[in-house]
């Protein structure tokens, strides 16, 4: 759903910064003899390692401190009084970094799910509104430096709350879940799916211009549409797009845009598609100011809205299709 290639340079540099570590102190501990102890030292590149690269390269950056520290000894003129000493310490020191090595990686695993769960609404699996306006700013910030086209994508589903009052709130739950899976469905890794209302959906579509946009659109609305068809669900979809050839400098007014143009759809009765492709603004010219939907058009559009954050249905739909 989004996967933008970042991070691949500093993990190709984080990678020969830690491996060169290792080699390094692996040949200062040869130099030193046995006058400096390195045990402790070699936990830094593993730490370094272990926590960026992962569980695989951490238990390689201790295999390769664990050797480094053995060779280290054996070149040492320091004697043992036995020859089995030499390996049961070599074999505790192993021990150490590997442990060390897959506690890290493991606490780095842990902080990363609990980052994205507070980013994932916990009933349709897609991103939430906070998540959205951080991915949505960066998208912004891209388009308008490289000046690349960018489309904003609003849906709301009509007579929704008819499905929660006439089946029960499960089957409202399983229609959400149904609606955004479907939407990832017809989109690009790289695209962007929130939900940021009880039954409303945005999508953000980078270096997507107007034509491109109303491919996407209408095999979103199609989708949706026969899924509520076949599944008995009297609900349609409203949708309100905008293409920014320039995109705006808030996420705020972004949002607000493509909002407008849903609520027109819906005042018109629904079940229908709103695009507009943005004009850029004139050099110089402050920018529009775009208004938002008067209380009772909100009121009057937004009746019998339900927020449905429940837990996720016990038995998880059937993906269309299949």
């Amino acid at each position: 759903m989004k996967n933008n290639g970042t991070g691949t340079l500093p993990q190709v540099m984080l990678t020969i910064l830690g491996y060169a570590l290792v080699l390094l102190l692996g040949y200062a501990d040869m130099s030193s003899r046995f006058e400096l102890s390195f045990n402790l030292i070699y936990l830094v590149p593993i730490s370094i390692i272990a926590w960026h690269l992962g569980k695989g390269h951490g238990l390689v950056a201790a295999f390769l401190c664990g050797g480094a520290w053995l060779l280290a000894q054996l070149k040492s003129t320091q004697g043992y009084s036995h020859p089995t000493s030499l390996f049961i310490n070599a074999f505790l020191n192993l021990g150490l970094f590997v442990s060390y090595s897959l506690l890290l990686a493991r606490f780095k695993e842990s902080m990363d799910m609990e980052k994205n769960f507070s980013r994932i609404d916990s009933l349709t699996k897609v991103f939430n509104s906070k998540a959205f306006n951080d991915l949505a700013m960066l998208e912004i910030k891209r388009a308008r430096r490289y000046s690349h086209a960018l489309t904003a994508v609003y849906l709301d589903l009509d007579n929704f709350k008819e499905v929660d009052e006439k089946q029960g709130i499960q089957a409202g739950n399983i229609l959400l879940f149904t609606t955004a899976y479907l939407i990832k469905k017809s989109i690009r890794e790289v695209d962007t799916v929130a939900r940021i209302g009880g039954d409303e959906f945005i999508l953000l579509l980078p270096n997507t211009g107007y034509d491109q946009a109303q491919t996407v659109i209408s095999r979103i609305h199609r989708a949706v549409s026969e899924a509520m068809t076949e599944n008995g669900w009297n609900v349609t979809v409203s949708i309100g797009a905008a293409t920014y050839p320039t995109p705006p400098e808030s996420v705020d007014e972004l949002i607000r845009t493509v909002d407008h143009l849903m609520m027109e759809v819906k005042n018109k009765g629904g079940n229908s598609v709103n695009s507009r492709l943005m004009e850029p603004p004139a050099p110089g010219s402050p920018p529009a100011q775009q208004s938002s939907p008067g209380p009772e058009e909100k009121k009057e559009a937004e009746a019998g809205k339900e927020n449905n954050d429940v837990p996720p249905p016990d038995e998880t739909p059937e993906k269309p299709g299949e």
